[in-house]
């Protein structure tokens, strides 16, 4: 059995786990999504920069480019083949 302190961090950290997989999920779109999202970038001057690859085994090679490709532009759009 758990003792409340532990339970207690366990409790947490799955939520904390539940959060961040809803806020990836907030940033998946659709193509009329994009369409929309990148329409208004570009009518108030901001810079969209697209990237493509398998990020099926995120890894840290993976973390440098998307940084890198993030610096090119006010916004970042990642396809993941």
């Amino acid at each position: 059995m758990f003792d409340n302190a532990l339970y207690s961090l366990y409790i947490r950290d799955s939520f904390v786990k539940i959060e961040n997989d809803l806020k990836m999920l907030n940033k998946i779109k659709t193509r009329e999504e994009l369409k929309q999202i990148v329409q208004q970038a570009q009518s108030e001057g901001k810079k969209v920069v697209t990237t493509n690859g398998c990020f099926d085994v995120l890894h840290v090679g993976h973390l440098r480019y998307l940084q890198s490709a993030k610096q090119h532009g006010n916004i970042l759009i990642v396809a993941n083949k």
